[in-house]
């Protein structure tokens, strides 16, 4: 759970926009900014609640194998994965709302209350033991504090770099995401045969703790400014034949994006025959494979154009997906977990960078509020995408077919429906070039 779910760097771009003109939109004065080593010190933090955030969510396929296997047993897979599918639609469609609360400098609180939820939640679940009570745990209470702290942070590393350092400091800030979807699996599947599940999670919310606290000793330190808060919503923007084709394929790309991560761990058990030990570390190779997918737009966006590479990667993923139909050994699920990761990083970063183009993003002014649309589809498509496959996967005969290639077919879908922002981008760009040679 790469988390992907990174929707939130937009509406940092957003409260940009409004401080200051758009034509003054990436020509910040570094000499009203903070000094270099508190600028830094906040992707630090960011960092570290990513890790709390995003990092926690890409551990759940570690948690559906065990529910399904040993607490949850009597609960069918696509009832165990609305727990994770619900985690990730509220940490993602809350940045709706904590964005305006952000612009109206609520920035500490929104922090302070995001990891307190964070570590609640996850303290409760070690003591849970009904599905109900994992539920409320673990998807509600988790959920709303990745809300809280995910757009807050990133919106609070945004302000303080120029546009042309901005993609790195955002970039360091979601490797915590990729480092926590590496440490925190193999932590459990380590902790969890010698002190048992509960302090195995009890353990992991201590490590939420110690980063939340040292994040929070950064962040608040002093009051957030108060900016005039955006609009919610901007639905004429659907209008707009790009802009709502972009939408519904970040809705049909998203759907199945976490079917994967979900299931990694149960169907390298049930299908392959692995061990506990070993299904824990291939969540954690994909994961950390998502390190380099993640990266990748930012290195690239000098030469290629983002929404180049979220079509390239949307490709790559639909075409992974009827792959994973062909595997049948440990070895091979392997290679297909460090392929998964490498793309999936991608496709969680590109559409940042995709959805500030003139094309979907006329103006500065609408960036928060277009990109929180179009993060919102997502959410609601990763809101339904585990629970759906679980639902096609018969766990017991261990036939996971209809749940991977069903996925494939709509991110397939979703691809196409990029087909037309991508020329229309293209065309955009070919003309700007032009105005510029004259």
């Amino acid at each position: 759970m790469t988390s992907s779910k990174d929707g939130g760097d937009a509406q940092a771009q957003q409260i940009l926009a409004e401080k200051r003109p758009a034509s003054a939109h990436d020509d910040v004065d570094m000499d009203s900014q903070p000094a270099e080593l508190e600028r830094w010190s906040y992707v630090l933090a960011g960092f570290l609640l990513y890790l709390n955030t995003s990092g926690t969510l890409n551990t759940f396929g570690v948690y559906q194998a065990y529910y399904q296997l040993h607490t949850l047993s009597t609960s069918s897979p696509s009832a165990i994965a609305w727990i994770g599918s619900v985690q990730v639609f509220i940490g993602m469609a809350l940045g709706i709302f904590t964005g305006p609360l952000y612009d109206r400098g609520y920035f500490r609180p929104l922090v302070c209350a995001g990891s307190s939820l964070t570590v609640l939640g996850m303290m409760t679940t070690s003591i849970a033991s009904s599905y109900y009570q994992v539920f409320l745990a673990q998807g509600v209470c988790v959920g709303l504090g990745m809300g809280c702290t995910y757009v807050p942070i990133l919106a609070a590393v945004s302000m303080r770099f120029t546009s042309k350092r901005r993609p790195i400091a955002l970039g360091l800030c979601s490797t915590g995401a990729c480092v926590g979807g590496t440490v925190l699996p193999i932590m459990l599947r380590q902790l969890i045969p010698k002190i048992g599940f509960a302090w195995a999670v009890r353990s992991v919310a201590f490590v939420n703790l110690g980063c939340a606290c040292l994040a929070l000793l950064i962040v608040c330190r002093r009051p957030n400014h108060a900016y005039p808060a955006r609009r919610l919503l901007d639905l004429s923007a659907l209008r707009e034949p790009p802009y709502a084709l972009f939408t519904l394929a970040m809705f049909l790309i998203f759907l199945p994006y976490y079917v994967p991560l979900t299931y990694i761990p149960l169907f390298a058990q049930t299908a392959l025959g692995a061990s506990d030990n070993l299904a824990g570390y291939l969540l954690a190779i994909a994961n950390g494979g998502s390190l380099f997918g993640r990266t990748m737009p930012y290195i690239l966006g000098t030469k290629v154009t983002p929404m180049r590479v979220f079509v390239f990667w949307a490709i790559g993923s639909s075409t992974l997906l009827f792959g994973w139909i062909g595997v049948t050994t440990i070895p091979g699920f392997i290679l297909w977990c460090v392929l998964w990761g490498f793309v999936s990083g991608a496709l969680v970063t590109a559409p940042i960078a995709s959805i500030s183009h003139c094309v979907l993003s006329p103006s500065p002014a609408q960036l928060g509020t277009r990109m929180g649309m179009s993060w919102f589809a997502a959410a609601a498509g990763e809101l339904v995408g585990a629970p759906v496959a679980g639902a096609l996967a018969n766990v017991q005969a261990a036939q996971y077919t209809l749940a991977q290639a069903i996925p494939g077919a709509i991110m397939v879908v979703g691809t196409l429906c990029l087909v037309w922002p991508y020329m229309v981008m293209s065309r955009s760009d070919v003309r700007e070039k032009a105005r510029a040679v004259v």
